[in-house]
């Protein structure tokens, strides 16, 4: 049975480690609203699946167009609904990721509060965000954690593997390149790597997007010694080997419920520098977590980055070792049977 789902993003590996267990039962289709309408209509599914609600407002030019869209997909699911068609939303943000139309992306947030037969949070911290955004029915929440990247850009068998300690101290910055992932704090934090530790290395990796002022900002940094700036997508073959080149992985973000750069350096067992937020301490084993920041303070970042590329060869192997196994725990496969299983109640 095809699902249709609004929105699956090409390039984020998300859907494909979601449906690993389902083949032969359920498969995601990208798709809209409408789409949904015309399957539901020929007979062919009932079920829509909604993420990152907020892309179909980003393509919009003015606040009131966004508020046209917003009104037609609230009317749409409506009427998705009166002709028996079955929605669960999955919550990834807080708001939008560049803060655009937040007045209107908020009103259909509240509306897919009401309309949705079942919304998935991956965290408990999303439960209370959507608690104070809408006027959610706790009943129809449904936790489903988000799975680690195990088998994902290789064979499981070589993920779960532990590796060898790498000899360089590298922080590594990875994914898109964007002034909302909290790039500002990191570069406050540490203005020149060598003068917070000697060797210190501060690898971004990530592509930038196409006449972001940002992009042109961020070059600025690579004539700073100990920053190294590689503003490219990383092809999926090569993450893993910059996964196990890192002695951590920085996340710098001020504002998020979920992190797939997280749950990447899980997955490869990389010591994981991260604000210190309920989700990160839901995610991270409790040895881990002393590597957790205090949100937004520039100082306390540097401390972490610097204990994180100094650890002992003992520590380095013990969180290595704590994170890879719950990323086990989170393996995809064992996910998606969870997902399976409701979407087995959910199409009735």
């Amino acid at each position: 049975m095809q699902i249709i789902n609004q929105t699956i993003y090409q390039e984020n590996p998300y859907h494909s480690l979601l449906y690993r267990a389902l083949g032969g039962r359920y498969s995601a289709r990208r798709g809209t609203v409408d789409d949904a309408i015309l399957s539901l209509q020929r007979k062919q599914g009932n079920l829509l699946h909604i993420h990152w609600e907020e892309h179909p407002l980003r393509k919009c030019s003015t606040g009131a167009e966004a508020a046209v869209v917003a009104d037609y997909l609230i009317a749409r699911l409506s009427y998705f609904r009166k002709l028996g068609g079955r929605i669960i939303w999955t919550v990834h943000n807080i708001e939008p990721h560049e803060g655009e139309f937040r007045d209107q992306f908020l009103r259909y947030r509240k509306a897919l509060a009401g309309l949705a037969d079942h919304v998935h949070v991956h965290n408990l911290a999303a439960i209370e965000v959507l608690a104070s955004q809408t006027d959610i029915d706790r009943s129809r929440i449904v936790y489903i954690p988000h799975p680690s990247y195990i088998g994902a850009y290789e064979d499981t068998e070589q993920t779960v593997q532990p590796h060898a300690q790498p000899d360089e101290k590298k922080a590594l910055f990875f994914g898109m390149l964007r002034r909302y992932k909290g790039l500002d704090l990191l570069f406050r934090a540490v203005p020149e790597p060598q003068k917070l530790e000697p060797g210190l290395q501060i690898a971004i990796h990530g592509k930038t997007v196409p006449g972001d002022p940002f992009a042109e900002e961020l070059q600025t940094y690579s004539a700073i010694e100990g920053y190294d700036i590689h503003a490219e997508r990383v092809e999926d073959p090569d993450v893993p080997g910059l996964m196990r080149s890192a002695r951590c992985i920085v996340i710098p973000y001020e504002k998020f419920l979920t992190s797939g750069v997280a749950l990447l350096g899980l997955t490869y067992g990389v010591p994981v520098v991260a604000p210190n937020i309920s989700q990160m301490r839901e995610l991270f084993p409790p040895t881990c977590q002393r590597l957790l920041f205090e949100p937004g303070d520039a100082t306390s970042l540097a401390e972490k980055i610097r204990e994180a590329v100094t650890l002992t060869s003992d520590e380095f192997d013990e969180i290595n070792e704590l994170n890879r196994k719950r990323a086990w725990y989170l393996r995809p496969e064992r996910i998606s049977t969870i997902l399976g299983t409701f979407y087995d109640k959910m199409k009735g």
